[in-house]
């Protein structure tokens, strides 16, 4: 794991996972395929924050855009007015408002083999069990693909030479108060839960190795070396 801050250097990860752990309103972004729903609801479900899914709010059955590009702004901007959330989606042009108003993010930064196999696995998985959400099935609820599955497939696999440079830039404008935890492999979503765990069990910040795959005993720390995430001034 590593996490950043503006002007370059990594923070402490002691002060990341304080911070992540008493965050109001976090932000997951990715390419599509690499977990970030998964994610998301865990965090939501260990925080007890709102989960809040953009691909719910901006298609409706069948992959059908809700509206037009205005209508998609103005409900987002309610979305992120929200005093506490966990959202998770991509969503490029509303990602600048989603940040300035995010107390964390977590990036899953994934090499394009694993978002391409998250993807494919994530879409047997919805054909083989019948379920999928609302956005990717009928009103019989059938199962339906994106409605051009090609192009969703070539946005993946060229996602890291052409999305990613307008991502990273953006993440690195993130103030000091709002730490962006990067994660390059998915070995490191176990060891994350887990001192996030601990960290909100306790109420303390920890030092626990996110590389540990889970497997590592968090330290406690004093309350003090928290880093705690303002509420309402961004």
């Amino acid at each position: 794991m590593t996490a950043d801050r503006a002007g370059g250097g990594p923070a402490p990860e002691r002060v990341v996972l304080g911070a992540l752990a008493q965050a109001r309103r976090v932000a997951v972004v990715g390419c599509p395929g690499s977990g970030k729903t998964w994610l998301a609801t865990r965090l939501a479900a260990l925080t007890g924050l709102p989960y809040v899914g953009l691909d719910d709010h901006y298609f409706d059955r069948a992959w059908q855009v809700r509206g037009p590009a205005e209508r998609w702004r103005a409900d987002h901007e309610v979305l992120v007015q929200g005093t506490s959330w966990v959202m998770d989606g991509l969503h490029s042009t509303t990602l600048p408002d989603r940040l300035h108003r995010a107390d964390a993010v977590v990036w899953l930064d994934y090499p394009t083999r694993v978002c391409v196999l998250g993807y494919l696995r994530r879409t047997a998985r919805w054909r083989l069990t019948g379920r999928a959400p609302g956005y990717a099935s009928a009103a019989d609820g059938a199962v339906r693909l994106p409605p051009d599955a090609a192009s969703f497939l070539r946005f993946i696999l060229t996602f890291r030479r052409r999305r990613r440079p307008a991502l990273a830039e953006l993440l690195a404008r993130q103030g000091a108060d709002c730490p962006v935890v990067r994660l390059t492999r998915r070995s490191q979503v176990p060891g994350l839960l887990e001192a996030l765990t601990a960290s909100v069990d306790s109420g303390e910040a920890l030092t626990a190795s996110v590389d540990s795959g889970g497997q590592g005993r968090p330290a406690r720390r004093d309350r003090r070396d928290a880093v705690a995430a303002p509420d309402d001034n961004r």
